[in-house]
């Protein structure tokens, strides 16, 4: 496996090698500039000024909000883990008369 990559490396480049890799645009789709169109996204606005909404914008909204919920009341609810807290009521369980002041 190195040996075929050491073997490459030493081959030249060529000039027509070197032409094809320019001339090859792997990701290229078109120009890259989109002039403004004076609308937001590019999208024109409908005839009769109603928005539309599209099917997937009432899950987005549900899992969202949704999640945002379900976290504020997990975050509400979670136990006390603080050192200090588990400290003094072990404490408050001693008698008393065992306690070094």
């Amino acid at each position: 496996m190195i040996r075929a990559g050491l073997t490459s490396l030493s081959r030249p480049i060529t000039a027509s090698s070197s032409r094809s890799a320019v001339s090859r645009r792997y990701a290229s789709h078109g120009p890259s500039y989109n002039p403004p169109s004076g609308y937001l996204f590019g999208e024109r606005p409908p005839k009769d000024g109603k928005r539309v909404k599209e099917s997937w914008e009432n899950i987005y909204y549900v899992g969202m909000f949704g999640g945002m919920a379900l976290a504020a009341v997990i975050i509400a609810y979670k136990p006390d883990t603080r050192y200090v807290v588990s400290i003094t009521s072990s404490i408050s369980r001693i008698p008393s008369g065992f306690r070094v002041q």
